[in-house]
């Protein structure tokens, strides 16, 4: 079964507010309506219900390998020739307006060797999804205000939710939705930076991130509280495939940013996260995705607003444009050929075109989040007007307009 999709709220963007939980089939989806800022304006959209299977995010071993887009993008990848660092730490690259480096294996990811249940569930392509025919499968009520992130666990079996507005991450049980075990942050307050994160094994455990560092903490209350990393920790998220961890954080009021990756391991019974990369911007990192390689990473700049792909491999900037306003979702397509951004409008490209986008413009707000499928043929987009929409990827070719109206499926 492909792990389901994982539609989150942006913390930075949040105020206090109610929320709702919609289980869309295999798509979990955080509906909210906050403001939006008066100068933004659109014209509601027709709500989509959807259901299906959706790409893999947030914890656990990817279900589906995606093929290496060196092979599948439209202009292959240089190859470069990575340095194995042992002992101190490099010296960073300059990248941009950012500098990094990489310790250990870094960030290449060969493709897993699937599991015998993953071979069994995957011996099917997934082909010839009828998406237009997706409808909502469950609502789950929280009952709390401030819902900043809804995450699954690797076994499907249960659903971690966090309250901005009391800063406990509560869990429950699928597709039952009885409440489970929760932790309370001690001293939350609301609006203090939070976020929670699936340990990659089971569902007993989560990672806790704040000003104070990344925490391991059990929701069975079987083992108190252990710091794993001393770096301040904004945002927590898994990349596509489960196996890298990104660590988000700001400096204020300097609006400079750090974006620190982890793998996580388990050595003589501790589990640890060990650093295998640091990008360190002279602006804040609002959203990121990494290729299926972990090759090229895609984020939105504040205060900027600007959109950039990265080439870590390479140590080069190889785009930077201004993107729509309120930029502050983004995501690499699982074949590795497409990008795309969400804020006041969504854009749609070839990952190394952002020129030739198509955009969707039919929103009764910003969005807060945008994943692609793992056919990589549809995009699902959540936006804060509270409705879920699926997007076609089928761009036409290259016009002399850069804009091209996506499709909403």
């Amino acid at each position: 079964m492909t792990q389901p999709l994982l539609l989150r709220v942006p913390h930075d963007r949040i105020v206090t507010f109610s929320c709702r939980l919609a289980v869309i089939g295999a798509l979990l989806l955080t509906t909210c309506a906050p403001p939006r800022p008066p100068s933004a304006e659109a014209p509601a959209g027709t709500a989509l219900e959807a259901t299906g299977p959706a790409r893999p995010l947030g914890t656990g071993t990817a279900t589906q390998t995606a093929p290496d887009e060196r092979t599948t993008a439209a202009q292959p990848e240089p190859e470069v020739q990575q340095q194995k660092h042992a002992g101190a730490r490099p010296a960073p690259s300059d990248i941009g307006p950012c500098r990094y480096f990489e310790e250990g294996p870094g960030l290449a990811k060969p493709p897993p060797a699937p599991s015998r249940a993953q071979a069994e569930t995957h011996a099917a392509p997934v082909a010839n999804i009828n998406y237009a025919g997706f409808r909502q499968k469950q609502q789950i009520r929280i009952g709390k205000g401030g819902l900043v992130q809804s995450l699954l666990s690797a076994d499907e079996k249960s659903l971690l939710v966090l309250s901005d507005q009391d800063g406990i991450a509560r869990s429950f049980a699928l597709p039952s939705g009885k409440a489970g075990p929760s932790y309370a942050y001690p001293g939350h307050e609301v609006l203090t930076r939070l976020s929670v994160a699936w340990w990659p094994t089971g569902s007993a455990d989560i990672l806790v991130g704040s000003d104070s560092g990344v925490e391991l903490v059990s929701l069975d209350a079987r083992m108190g509280p252990r710091t794993l990393s001393s770096e301040r920790s904004w945002e927590l998220k898994w990349d596509g495939g489960g196996t890298v961890l990104g660590s988000v954080a700001a400096r204020i009021p300097e609006q400079t940013g750090v974006l620190t990756f982890f793998r996580a391991e388990v050595i003589a019974d501790e589990p640890q996260l060990t650093v295998v990369g640091k990008l360190d911007c002279d602006e804040r990192i609002d959203a990121w995705a990494l290729s299926p390689s972990g090759q090229r990473l895609l984020v939105t700049h504040y205060p900027s607003n600007h959109v950039a792909l990265y080439d870590l491999a390479a140590r080069r900037q190889l785009w930077r444009v201004p993107g729509p306003a309120y930029a502050g979702a983004v995501d690499i397509s699982p074949d590795g050929t497409l990008g795309a951004v969400g804020g006041e409008q969504v854009w749609l490209f070839p990952l190394l075109q952002p020129e030739q986008r198509g955009t969707f413009t039919k929103l009764g707000n910003n969005v807060n989040e945008v994943r692609f499928f793992p056919d990589s043929r549809a995009l699902a987009v959540a936006a804060y007007d509270g409705k879920a929409r699926l997007l076609s990827t089928e761009l036409p070719a290259s016009t002399s307009s850069p804009d091209i109206p996506a499709k909403e499926l």
